[in-house]
Parts: C-alpha cells; structure tokens; sequence
C-alpha cells in the first residue's frame, strides 16, 4: 500500500498503514515521527505532484527512501503496557 500524502499544518507529511505518519517539520529537515492520528484528523490529503510541488521548493527533495524505520503503535503500546496480575491478586 501506497502512503498517503498530506498537508499537515503546512509541513510535508505522509500517512502510512496503521496510523503512522512522519512529516518534515522544516525546510532542510529530515522525516521525523509525528502523531498519525493528528495528521489522519487534520491534514489535507493531496496528490503525490501536488504535495511534491508545493513542498520541495521550500523543504528540498522529500526522499520517501529515507523515512526511517519504525516500531509502530501496537509494539509501543505493548512496550508501556504492564503485566497483569495473577488471579485473587490485588493491588490497592
């Protein structure tokens, strides 16, 4: 599947599955993680030439190669989630 390309609040960004985006988040700047869900509620979705067309010229060549790799929200979730307790156990 393909990336999404979004205006998010006037910076380049791209939406993948499963709700992650990355944006560049100034001119010269590299891809960074940002909050899929605000991108997925706020941006504009555009065309991969218009999107390239209104951002290159002021943030340079916007390279999808170079996005880096990610985790991706359930294994960040299952990261913070603790270990339930055993049954009968309880914590106050």
């Amino acid at each position: 599947m393909s990336p999404t390309f979004c205006n998010w609040d006037w910076r380049p960004a791209v939406l993948l599955p499963g709700v992650s985006a990355f944006a560049v988040t100034r001119p010269g700047g590299e891809w960074r993680e940002v909050d899929g869900s605000d991108v997925a509620h706020t941006a504009s979705v555009m065309s991969e030439a218009d999107w390239r067309a209104a951002f290159e010229p002021d943030f340079g060549p916007l390279d999808l190669s170079k996005i880096p790799a990610h985790s991706g929200p359930s294994q960040e979730m299952d990261a913070r989630v603790e270990p339930a307790h055993d049954e009968g156990e309880i914590s106050l």
